[in-house]
């Protein structure tokens, strides 16, 4: 079986912090998925609620006003997603951030080619 890989990327326009924050922030936030909820099942979309654990290796808190992304499952589009919800990740701590995503007939039907 493929080793399943999930890889969140978030939109830089959703990532706020302020000026004196980016200075000081060194390394990148690291992403997970911590569970996945489907909440809407159809023909040609479906719809998850994602629960994202986000942990910060600065010494400066995080604070994330928003966030988009694209989740990719076997290297290969799986859903798109966004919230509002506004989450501090304290310096050298973790938060888990829930966030709504997209999965379209396409994006299946992509993953499903994957697994043959």
């Amino acid at each position: 079986m493929k080793h399943v890989v999930l890889m969140l990327f978030l939109g830089m326009a959703a990532f706020v912090a302020s000026c004196t924050q980016l200075g000081a922030i060194k390394q990148s936030p690291n992403v997970t998925l911590a569970s996945i909820e489907l909440v809407q099942l159809g023909l040609l979309e479906q719809r998850f609620i994602l629960k994202l654990r986000i942990q910060n290796p600065n010494d400066v808190a995080l604070h994330i006003n928003g966030i988009t992304f694209d989740a990719e499952l076997n290297r290969v589009a799986f859903a798109k997603g966004l919230s509002d919800k506004i989450v501090t990740v304290p310096r050298l701590g973790e938060a888990v951030m829930e966030v709504q995503a997209t999965s379209t007939l396409g994006m299946v039907w992509k993953q499903l080619g994957e697994l043959q």
